[in-house]
């Protein structure tokens, strides 16, 4: 889950929940993560 962190403008930060991730699901998030942060600067 990505949240807004707190008193931070335009700063995320990652909440996992799961005990393991995998590298594709990690590589999902961290993509997600980037795509969103492009989506912001355009």
């Amino acid at each position: 889950m990505i949240v807004p962190a707190k008193g931070k403008d335009n700063a995320y930060q990652v909440v996992i929940i799961e005990d393991v991730l995998n590298k594709a699901e990690l590589e999902k998030i961290i993509l997600s993560m980037l795509n969103q942060k492009i989506g912001f600067l355009r």
